[in-house]
């Protein structure tokens, strides 16, 4: 049994046992730091469900980490059995991070914080605390992380869908995002990829972000007998939006988002993918197609013939038939059969 001395943070705190004080750091939770948004928040939360009363302190592995003056590593227990670290993530002012082989609670720290999510908890609430939310994220279908932002960066892991994320930083245009996993994978990601708790905007902007390796050629596809154009999707689209291959042969390789409906609709964040493959291209932050205008998304060799970007420099489309799908951050979804287009 311990007696509780001080809050240090969201994660953190001092305890007095059997007269010695001892800093105690949470086993499987993280919360914001000094100076970063919801660290009041966060710390007043752990206050609130600490209380007054006893304490009990439940070890897994390892009795202390490494820091330079070692802290218990410990669940947290209340007299009447609440789990403390488990309560944070719960009500959203946490996220699950695991260090083996503390790893206990992982599986259920993981499954709390997708609830929270979903339920609009914590940092996840519409209204944000009076300190601001740090930036959290939930993965909205299988994604790469990558070395950096772009798919020209090596793939370093894939992400199953309802991974928990916690947002560090992002691109100036808002299309990737820097990334940590509950199993500290760590790395960019697409951001049309997850669901974040505030507007990406609130991330920091990264500095000094490196530069792609070149990609290895990749040989050009044998050419179809009888090739045969893309049929346009029906007029409607989605959200008036239509989805064009304007070439798809060998390495050249151009799509075109066209807007056939009455109104702007704002594409940022939508994505592209393949059937055949698991290249994503994630249109860039603040894209919006007014009624008539169309966008580019250009992959392999070829170049933009109009407004755009180039999502990679390799191919990632198959010349002999593949379905290309676009959906927007909510989920909705079209999609189209692709072939040889010259």
């Amino acid at each position: 049994m311990a007696e509780l001395v001080k809050v240090v943070d969201g994660d953190t705190i001092d305890v007095r046992i059997d007269g010695a004080v001892e800093r105690v750091r949470y086993i499987g939770v993280d919360t914001p730091e000094r100076n970063q948004p919801g660290y009041q928040a966060a710390t007043a939360a752990n206050r609130a469900l600490l209380g007054a009363g006893p304490l009990y302190l439940v070890r897994d592995v390892s009795e202390r980490d490494r820091m330079a003056s070692p802290r218990l590593l410990r669940y947290v227990y209340l007299a009447d059995g609440t789990h403390v670290n488990a309560a944070l993530v719960a009500g959203g002012w946490a996220q699950p991070v695991e260090y083996p082989p503390d790893v206990r609670h992982a599986a259920e720290l993981r499954a709390l914080a997708v609830t929270a999510a979903r339920e609009g908890r914590g940092f996840w609430a519409a209204e944000p605390p009076a300190d601001g939310a740090m930036s959290y994220g939930l993965t909205l279908a299988a994604a790469h992380i990558r070395r950096g932002p772009g798919n020209d960066f090596a793939v370093t892991a894939t992400l199953p869908p309802d991974t928990p994320l916690t947002v560090f930083g992002r691109t100036a245009a808002g299309d990737w995002l820097q990334v940590r996993a509950p199993d500290r994978t760590g790395g960019w990601l697409a951001a049309g990829l997850a669901r974040l708790n505030v507007a990406v905007e609130a991330a920091p902007v990264v500095a000094n972000i490196p530069a792609p390796a070149e990609a290895a050629a990749e040989p050009a596809q044998a050419p179809m007998d009888a090739p045969r154009p893309l049929a346009l999707l029906s007029a409607g689209g989605l959200q008036g939006i239509t989805l064009v291959v304007v070439k798809n042969d060998g390495r050249e390789e151009l799509l075109e988002l066209r807007n056939g409906g009455p109104a702007a609709v704002d594409v940022g964040g939508w994505v592209l993918w393949g059937s055949k493959g698991d290249e994503r291209c994630v249109l860039p932050g603040r894209t919006v197609l007014e009624p008539g205008a169309a966008f580019q998304v250009a992959t392999g060799d070829s170049e933009l013939t109009g407004e755009g970007y180039k999502c990679a420099a390799r191919p990632i489309w198959n010349n002999d038939g593949e379905t290309i799908y676009l959906r927007t951050p909510a989920g909705e979804q079209l999609q189209i059969e692709a072939t040889r287009v010259r």
